[in-house]
């Protein structure tokens, strides 16, 4: 399933930005404490990793259903009700990050425009937003999915 295997890269892709966000941290604080010198742009580094981190690994979270969530009514629908509630709620999930990415692709073609740039490196800030803008609306997709194709069953008590 393209899903699955989209989803499996991008989980690579998280656990190899964490390895390497520890891997600067590490080597920013050994320079910094041992040596008198600090690793150059690793803050910047660490913020670009950041965001590999988090958008790349939501859809996985949100495909296995592993986020956060508050449990206020679901637990006490039945039946058809219950999944009709799960398939709202992840529409307006998605309907929300569809939103989110649609505003970070503007914002992402803002700063190409204006060559904004981040720090001593000097890294183009654009790559980062339109990355985050393209996991949104992935992650809609994934909500919408779910929402509609793996509806819990009616005495599971899911997380959307």
């Amino acid at each position: 399933m393209p899903m699955s295997r989209a989803n499996a890269w991008l989980e690579g892709l998280a656990g190899t930005a964490l390895l390497l966000m520890m891997l600067l941290v590490t080597a920013d604080v050994a320079g910094r404490y041992l040596f008198g010198k600090p690793l150059p742009g690793a803050i910047e580094l660490v913020q670009y990793t950041m965001v590999l981190v988090v958008f790349a690994g939501l859809p996985s979270v949100t495909l296995r259903r592993r986020h956060i969530s508050l449990d206020l009514v679901h637990g006490r629908l039945g039946g058809r009700w219950r999944r009709l509630h799960w398939a709202l709620l992840c529409t307006g999930s998605a309907a929300v990050l569809a939103v989110q990415g649609w505003l970070l692709a503007e914002i992402a073609l803002q700063m190409r425009a204006n060559r904004d740039v981040i720090g001593f490196l000097g890294l183009p800030t654009y790559p980062a937003a339109a990355f985050m803008a393209l996991l949104s609306g992935w992650t809609a997709l994934v909500l919408l999915w779910a929402g509609w194709r793996t509806a819990p069953e009616a005495d599971a008590a899911p997380h959307p």
